[in-house]
C-alpha cells in the first residue's frame, strides 16, 4: 500500500525548515527527505509573488509535492511525500492538480493527512501497462523518441553497443534489435529470430544475477521488456518474459508487481484470442487478487472486468455475470468513475436485459451512459440499449395499469401511467425512431387507458389523468409528422410528465470556495441514478468545471445548472460557499431552499469558515437546515 508523509514549515536560510510532520519513520529519514527537497527545489518556485506556487518532484522511490505560500514572515510550505506505489504520468499529474486545489497552509495536519489519503484511494495506481521506474528498468522501455526512430537511425546506435558487456548496454542492444526488425518488417511475430533475441537477454540477465544484478532489477527489466514485445506484436515472447518477471517478483516478495506480471501474461493470451489459456491463467490469479491487501480496488475492478470479458468469450454466462458484479463492487468501493466501470455497468445491464429485468437494466445502462458522457466517450451503443429497456418498461407498466383497472385501483393506475408514459418518452429520446410502429402502439394504449381510468377518480387524480391523455394525444400527432426533431420533442414532453412526479433530491454537497473542499455532503435514500463518489472528488470536479467556465465567461456568469436528462445538478452561490443539489427536477422552491441554507450557514458558521481546518463536524448543523428538501 502507498505511504505518505505530510510536513508543514517555512523556507528560511535557503532551505525548508520543518514545524510539524506526520507519517515519517524517524527523524533521520525526515531530515533526508527535507534536505533532498531543499536541494532540488527550483529557485523560481520561491517567487510566489503574492500567490501560492506548487512543485512536483519525482524520483525512483516516489513523489514529493510541495506547495509554497506567501506569509507575513516569509514563505510557508506544505510538503506531501508519496512513496511505495507506482503511478503513471497521467495519474500523478491528476493527483498533483487535485492536491494543488485543496492543500492550504491553514489546514491542520490531521485534515491534510485524511484528505490526501482519500485522494490517493480514489486515484488508484492500477495501470499495469506502464514501466516500473528504476535506472535499469527505464532502459528497457519504449520512449516516444524510440518509436519515432527510422531503421537507418537505429543501426549506428546498435553498432556502438553491439559488443558491449555492461547490462544497461545489453538491454539497450536487445531493444534496438527488436525495433530494427519491426521497422524493417523482418519475419513474423514471434519468429525464431525474436525468440533467440529474448533467450539471449534472459541468459545475460541470469549471468548478471551472479554478480551485481538484484533479483528485483532482473524482474523489472523483464517486465518492461515484455511490454516492449507486446507493443511490437510478439505476444508469445512477451508472455515468456512476463512469466519470468512474475517468478522473480514473487521470489523477492514484490507481490503487487508479481500479480501485475501474471495478469499481463493472461491479457496476452486474451489478446491472442487464446481464451482457454487466458481463462486458466485468470482462474489461478482470482484467489490471490481477492485476498491481496496490496492491490487497490480499482485494479481489482479492472481484473474482474477482463475476467468477465474472457468468460463472455467462452460463453460462460454465470462466470461473466459474477465477474462483472465483482468488478462493479470494487469500483464502487474505490469510488472510481472511469471507462472500465462504464463497460462493467453496460455488461451488467445486458445481463439484466436478457433476464427481462428492465428496471435494473435501465439503472445500469444509465450509470454507464452518465460515466461515458462525463468522460466525453461515445454513448450511442449504450443509449440505444437504454432506450429499448425504457420501451420494455413502458410496455410492462401499461400491462400493469390494465390489471389495476380490472381490480378498480385507479389511483395507483395514475401513478403507474405517469411513470409508464415517461418511460415511453425516454425510450424515444434514447433509441430514436428505431421502434416507430411499436411506440405508436404503446402510446395509443396509454391514451385509451388514461381516458378510461378517469371515471370515479378524485378530482386531483382525474385532472392528472386528463392531462396525461392530452399529452399522449399530442405525442401521437407528433409521431406521424414529417421533418420534426422527435428526440427534442420527447424530452420536452418528458419534462411535462416530470412535473406530475414528486420532488426527489438524491444528493447535496456544499463547497467552501476558499479551498474547494466540501464542508457538508449528504445523500438521500432515494439516490439511485448517481454512482457513489467521494465528496472531495466531487468537489474537485465541480470546482474545476466552475473555474474553467469562469475563465471562459470572463467571470460574468456563474454556473447554475447541469442537465443530465434524468438528473438535474443545481447550483446556488453565496459569498464563500457553493451549494450543489442532484435532483430529478429543478424548481424555484428548491433553489430558494438551497440558497437559504447557504445564507444561514454563512451567518451561523462565520467563525468556523474563517478558521476552518478541514473538520466537517463543525458544520453538522447543516443537516437540520437541509432536511427540509432532502428525502
Amino acid at each position: 500500500m502507498e505511504s505518505q508523509i505530510v510536513v508543514k514549515g517555512t523556507f528560511s536560510g535557503g532551505k525548508l525548515v520543518v514545524k510539524e510532520a506526520r507519517g515519517q519513520k524517524d527523524d533521520a529519514s525526515l531530515a533526508r527527505l527535507i534536505g533532498d527537497a531543499s536541494v532540488r527545489l527550483p529557485s523560481f518556485a520561491l517567487d510566489t509573488a503574492g500567490k501560492p506556487r506548487t512543485i512536483l518532484l519525482e524520483d525512483i522511490d516516489g513523489y514529493t509535492f510541495i506547495k509554497l505560500f506567501p506569509g507575513v514572515g516569509g514563505v510557508e510550505f506544505v510538503l506531501i511525500r508519496i512513496y511505495g506505489i507506482i503511478y503513471g504520468t497521467q495519474e500523478i499529474r491528476k493527483i498533483s492538480m487535485q492536491l494543488a486545489q485543496y492543500v492550504d497552509v491553514n489546514l491542520d495536519l490531521d485534515a491534510l493527512v485524511a484528505n490526501t489519503a482519500k485522494l490517493l484511494a480514489s486515484t488508484s495506481a492500477s495501470d499495469f501497462t506502464r514501466p516500473v521506474r528504476s535506472q535499469l528498468g527505464m532502459v528497457a522501455w519504449l520512449s516516444d523518441d524510440d518509436r519515432g526512430k527510422r531503421v537507418e537511425e537505429l543501426l549506428p546506435i546498435m553498432n556502438q553497443v553491439r559488443h558491449a558487456t555492461t547490462i544497461p548496454d545489453r538491454i539497450l542492444f536487445t531493444k534496438l534489435e527488436l525495433l530494427e526488425r519491426h521497422g524493417a518488417r523482418k519475419g513474423s511475430p514471434d519468429d525464431q529470430q525474436v525468440i533467440s533475441i529474448v533467450d539471449n537477454l534472459i541468459v545475460a540477465l541470469d549471468a548478471a544475477r551472479k554478480e551485481d544484478l538484484s533479483l528485483l532489477d532482473k524482474g523489472i527489466v523483464e517486465y518492461n521488456m515484455a511490454h516492449v514485445l507486446r507493443e511490437l506484436g510478439h505476444l508469445a515472447s512477451s508472455s515468456k518474459l512476463f512469466q519470468s518477471a512474475s517468478r522473480a517478483f514473487t521470489a523477492c516478495q514484490a507481490q503487487q508487481l508479481a500479480i501485475f506480471a501474471a495478469f499481463n501474461d493472461a491479457l496476452n493470451a486474451k489478446q491472442a484470442n487464446d481464451l482457454a489459456s487466458a481463462s486458466g491463467k485468470i482462474a489461478g490469479l482470482r484467489p490471490v487478487v481477492q485476498a491481496s491487501t496490496v492491490l487497490q480496488d480499482s485494479f481489482k475492478g479492472m481484473f474482474y472486468r477482463h475476467d468477465g470479458e474472457i468468460c463472455q468469450g467462452l460463453k460462460d454466462i454465470r462466470g461473466a455475470r459474477a465477474a462483472f458484479t465483482m468488478a462493479i463492487a470494487c469500483f464502487e468501493r474505490a469510488k472510481q468513475v472511469n471507462f472500465d466501470a462504464a463497460l462493467c455497468y453496460f455488461a451488467r445491464g445486458m445481463f439484466d436485459f436478457a433476464d427481462e429485468s428492465f428496471f435494473d437494466a435501465c439503472k445500469n445502462f444509465t450509470f454507464s451512459t452518465n460515466i461515458l458522457g462525463m468522460l466525453g466517450q461515445d454513448t450511442s451503443k449504450v443509449t440505444r440499449n437504454l432506450g429499448i429497456s425504457y420501451f420494455n418498461l413502458a410496455r410492462e407498466y401499461a400491462v400493469a395499469i390494465k390489471v389495476l383497472g380490472i381490480e378498480r385501483d385507479a389511483s395507483h393506475a395514475v401513478d403507474m401511467a405517469i411513470k409508464g408514459i415517461g418511460f415511453l418518452f425516454l425510450a424515444q429520446y434514447y433509441a430514436g425512431t428505431e421502434m416507430g410502429e411499436q411506440v405508436k402502439g404503446i402510446n395509443a394504449l396509454y391514451s385509451r387507458l388514461c381516458e378510461e381510468m378517469q371515471d370515479g377518480l378524485p378530482a386531483n387524480d382525474k385532472d392528472i389523468a386528463s392531462q396525461l391523455y392530452a399529452i399522449s394525444r399530442e405525442y401521437a400527432a407528433l409521431l406521424v409528422q414529417q421533418g420534426i426533431d422527435l428526440k427534442t420533442k420527447a424530452k420536452d414532453l418528458f419534462e411535462k410528465i416530470r412535473s406530475f412526479q414528486p420532488m426527489r433530491v438524491y444528493y447535496t454537497i456544499i463547497i467552501f470556495k476558499g479551498n474547494g473542499l466540501a464542508i457538508y455532503s449528504r445523500e438521500s435514500k432515494a439516490r439511485s441514478n448517481v454512482p457513489t463518489m467521494d465528496e472531495n472528488l466531487i468537489a474537485g470536479m465541480i470546482s474545476g468545471i466552475t473555474s474553467f467556465l469562469t475563465e471562459v465567461l470572463s467571470g460574468e456568469q456563474q454556473l447554475t445548472l447541469l442537465d443530465r436528462d434524468n438528473i438535474k445538478i443545481i447550483f446556488e452561490h453565496s459569498k464563500n460557499l457553493m451549494g450543489i443539489v442532484f435532483a430529478n427536477k429543478e424548481t424555484a422552491k428548491l433553489r430558494q431552499e438551497l440558497k437559504d441554507v447557504l445564507e444561514t450557514t454563512e451567518r451561523d458558521g462565520k467563525a468556523g469558515l474563517e478558521h476552518w481546518t478541514g473538520d466537517m463536524a463543525k458544520f453538522a448543523f447543516i443537516d437540520k437546515l437541509a432536511a427540509r428538501f432532502m428525502d
